[in-house]
């Protein structure tokens, strides 16, 4: 995973020192993913503030705003990933912490056969980061194309 930090600023601008706060957000995005797997609508509201929402693009190029809040009701009612017995495929790529109070974080996961590529802006609010915004998109792989991805990375 690539984690890239901003510009120095003067000594005393941060309330906490960055490594403290990638940290923070690795526990932050692997509460995310863990809910994600889980279908634990509970935890995953826990890192997503309450306004925040998903963007997407649909096939037809359609854009989509789905609230954070209705998307939990879809989780909810889904079967987990967990309980389908399906693996996971996780991967968090890059965490960029902009500054004190802003960072992106880049990452992949998956309910096969659909496979997501997230860009989460986080900020950091009250003193807590939180996800104030998600932007994904979506593929869907066919069995054989998951089987011939996983020989080719061995």
């Amino acid at each position: 995973m690539r984690t890239t930090f901003f510009t120095p600023r003067p000594r005393g601008f941060f309330a906490v020192p960055p490594i403290d706060d990638v940290k923070i957000i690795e526990g932050l995005i692997q509460s995310y993913l863990d809910g994600l797997y889980k279908s634990d609508a509970g935890k995953i509201a826990s890192v997503f503030h309450p306004t925040s929402a998903l963007t997407s693009v649909t096939d037809d190029g359609e854009l989509v705003i789905t609230p954070r809040d209705k998307w939990l009701d879809k989780v909810r009612a889904r079967p987990s990933p967990k309980l389908q017995g399906l693996p996971r495929h996780d991967q968090a790529l890059s965490i960029d912490l902009i500054g004190p109070t802003m960072a992106y974080v880049k990452l992949k996961c998956a309910i096969p056969p659909r496979f997501f590529t997230d860009q989460l802006s986080l900020l950091k609010i009250d003193g807590r980061w939180q996800i104030a915004q998600k932007v994904f998109m979506t593929e869907v792989r066919d069995q054989n194309h998951d089987e011939r991805t996983r020989c080719l990375l061995g």
